[in-house]
């Protein structure tokens, strides 16, 4: 799907994969042709492994991209993004995978990140 429309457009694409073991598939997503690949918090064991799929995923030309489910805490990938191995940070305000979900405005505190950060 992504190659499909990347041949109709230029326009920037970013793909965010929320599957088991996503650093399967960042090689096949750069030949695709996206421009940004968003991996989902919660598809790795912690903050290490995502860092090292996000290096391999700027290594690859593309920019590097977070997404964290509602009930994620924005401190688990306040290193990454400090040590700048984060151009996207994705704050989902409904849990992934299930439809019809009212939006969660304490999500939107995230986003607003709080007077005690910079």
């Amino acid at each position: 799907m992504i190659s499909d429309i990347r041949r109709r457009t230029d326009v920037k694409l970013d793909v965010h994969l929320v599957v088991k073991e996503p650093g399967r598939y960042v090689e096949a997503m750069k030949e695709a042709g996206a421009d940004c690949l968003i991996l989902q918090f919660e598809s790795f064991e912690g903050a290490e492994s995502l860092g090292a799929v996000l290096d391999k995923v700027g290594r690859m030309g593309m920019e590097r991209g977070v997404s964290i489910s509602p009930s994620t805490e924005v401190e688990k990938i306040e290193g990454l993004i400090k040590e700048g191995r984060v151009d996207v940070v994705d704050v989902l305000t409904v849990e992934p995978c299930f439809g019809g979900q009212v939006l969660k405005v304490e999500c939107l505190e995230k986003v607003r990140g709080g007077e005690e950060r910079s």
